[in-house]
């Protein structure tokens, strides 16, 4: 690709959910000003901040030239309603998500799209690695090594799939057709799209290695909240199940493994934060948490996703 190409070749609006994030929200602007490609269009959506989140994004429109900056508000209610409502109103065929604390390299959309160009099938979401800041220390995931191999991408995704959501870009149409982000799941709702795009055996993935985002934890995010996002992530977990036995691949091995994997992960960040009690009972929760998981889900029905979310995006 070109930097001189057309800003037009960029079919991609760019969503932000922002709440109570006055002091973040200008770096994430300017990072999206910073790109080699311009996005069609910018859409934040202020989800009832206290604070002069919504003024601060109107303030930027003049420093973001070459592409549409639109600032919607609405009452708090998460940043998945957040999400579904600028995916609601977006122009573009394409969607890219950036948190509102987290920032974008000035490549990665250069990078995403010549990604897109080069792959065989197009696919439905795309993404690539991580940096993570917390506390001034920086860790690069390696998000692209759990999609590399030639195996059922569902199953990959399922086990140890591992997308960031400001890192990913998806196709607006496949969304629309899941019903968007699980605004009552409290965490792991962006697994729980990535999954439920992929049921869709039509639909791929493409995570490309290079950390293209810098994402930063913040005390009090829904990163730091670790014991409610492994109840979610067990909740997920279990509403795909029956999807994993019409696949390819075994269903109680990738149930067990991601099982485990969700726990092992509690366990790191409980031992990092020094929370050792959490970590002492999120040890000894495995094995009944496991056996748990396991019958719910062998005994649960269908999950149907439209009908469960109780919304319908267009």
């Amino acid at each position: 690709m070109q930097p001189n190409k057309p800003i037009s070749a960029l079919d991609v609006t760019v969503i932000i959910p922002a709440y109570d994030a006055a002091d973040t929200i200008s770096r994430a602007l300017q990072s999206i000003a910073n790109q080699t490609f311009l996005p069609r269009e910018v859409i934040v959506v202020d989800d009832g901040s206290n604070d002069n989140t919504a003024g601060q994004a109107e303030a930027f429109k003049p420093k973001i030239k070459g592409c549409a900056l639109t600032v919607l508000r609405q009452s708090n209610a998460g940043p998945g309603a957040a999400r579904n409502h600028a995916i609601s109103v977006a122009a573009s065929k394409w969607i890219a998500f950036l948190d509102a604390d987290d920032e974008w390299l000035p490549r990665k959309l250069e990078k995403t799209f010549a990604a897109i160009e080069q792959s065989k099938e197009e696919p439905a979401i795309i993404a690539h690695d991580v940096t993570v800041i917390d506390k001034k220390k920086e860790v690069i995931y390696n998000c692209a090594k759990h999609h590399s191999g030639t195996g059922d991408p569902f199953h990959a995704m399922y086990r140890r799939g591992y997308v960031s959501t400001s890192t990913a870009l998806v196709q607006r149409t496949a969304v629309i057709e899941v019903g968007g982000f699980d605004i009552n799941l409290p965490n792991a709702q962006d697994f729980d799209l990535w999954l439920a795009i992929l049921s869709n055996s039509k639909n791929q993935i493409l995570v490309f290695p290079g950390a293209y985002t810098r994402h930063h934890n913040r005390p009090g995010s829904v990163q730091t909240h670790t014991l409610r996002r492994l109840q979610c992530s067990e909740t997920v977990a279990r509403r795909y199940f029956f999807v994993l036995g019409i696949r390819s691949g075994s269903a109680l091995a990738s149930l067990i493994f991601r099982t485990i994997v969700i726990h092992f992960e509690a366990l790191i960040t409980f031992r990092k934060s020094r929370k050792w009690f959490s970590m002492f009972y999120c040890a000894i929760r495995l094995p009944t948490g496991l056996i748990q998981v396991l019958f719910s889900a062998i005994g649960q029905k269908q999950y149907t996703r439209i009908d469960n979310l109780g919304q319908k995006l267009t």
